[in-house]
């Protein structure tokens, strides 16, 4: 009898605890979802917010539980707690997504005082960042139209060309 109560018990956990991991990982999932999406807007002040940009770029989320998980030497393969198996190199990053330069990118946001979403504009060159804050200031516009207008001057459009002169 003792052995069926135990099996029972140990069935009724093992149910128990899959729903409940189920709950947790939603509710992480949820959470950091929302969080990861407010680093883009991070406004890198010092050299310490720039040093912690670049180790959350380091860092992967679990495709399954979107559990942080940082490499610190080996393969890429990996294996979450929730028993997902991924590739660390293709997972989502916790910033930084899809940065084409993100060093540059972080950099650009820590010395012009911007997020790091406004940086990614800009691909991380500080040269058409410059060009879009003059010509935004001289106009009366905002950076964002002001950058519009100079992409589309790069394009060959006559008319973005006459605005930025």
């Amino acid at each position: 009898m003792l052995t069926v109560i135990t099996s029972f018990a140990w069935n009724a956990w093992r149910r128990m605890s899959s729903n409940v991991f189920q709950r947790f990982a939603a509710l992480r999932a949820r959470d950091l979802n929302a969080r990861s999406k407010s680093f883009d807007l991070l406004i890198p002040y010092t050299d310490e917010d720039l040093d912690f940009v670049f180790a959350l770029h380091d860092m992967r989320l679990c495709p399954r539980c979107k559990l942080v998980i940082q490499r610190s030497e080996g393969c890429y393969s990996f294996c979450c707690v929730c028993g997902t198996h991924f590739n660390y190199a293709n997972a989502a990053r916790l910033v930084g997504h899809n940065f084409a330069k993100f060093r540059w990118t972080a950099q650009l946001a820590r010395s012009r005082g911007v997020s790091l979403e406004e940086a990614t504009r800009y691909g991380g060159d500080i040269r058409l960042f410059k060009k879009a804050d003059l010509t935004a200031s001289r106009l009366g516009i905002s950076r964002d139209v002001a950058h519009d207008i100079h992409r589309r001057a790069q394009e060959g459009d006559k008319d973005a060309q006459v605005k930025i002169r």
